[in-house]
């Protein structure tokens, strides 16, 4: 049993080694260009909420709640305070991370 079990776990690994060393192509999701299908959508909720005084206002409001969660043990403390910051920060770059990452799928 022994012998079938390090045998099956070998071909598992040699299985899994050849199919991560498989190259695939990546698909990256860039900005529509204008006249596209969406594009009105897309250039409202980036430009004018995520840059615009929208996502500033919201990306402060989780920063100080962040800050106030971890000053104040009360609500939650660093388990809810670190990830708002966290959050807070992301959104304030959110229009440089999607045009620089993209969503890879």
């Amino acid at each position: 049993m022994h012998q079938l079990t390090r045998r099956i776990n070998g071909r598992v690994v040699a299985l899994t080694a050849t199919l991560s060393a498989v190259a695939t192509n990546a698909f990256a999701a860039v900005a529509p260009a204008q006249g596209d299908f969406a594009y009105s959508a897309y250039t409202m909720a980036v430009d004018d909420v995520l840059k615009g005084p929208i996502g500033y206002i919201i990306s402060l409001a989780f920063i100080a709640f962040g800050f106030v969660a971890v000053v104040n043990r009360q609500s939650g403390g660093p388990a809810v305070g670190l990830p708002m910051l966290l959050v807070g920060g992301l959104i304030t770059q959110l229009d440089a991370i999607t045009a620089s990452v993209g969503c890879v799928f």
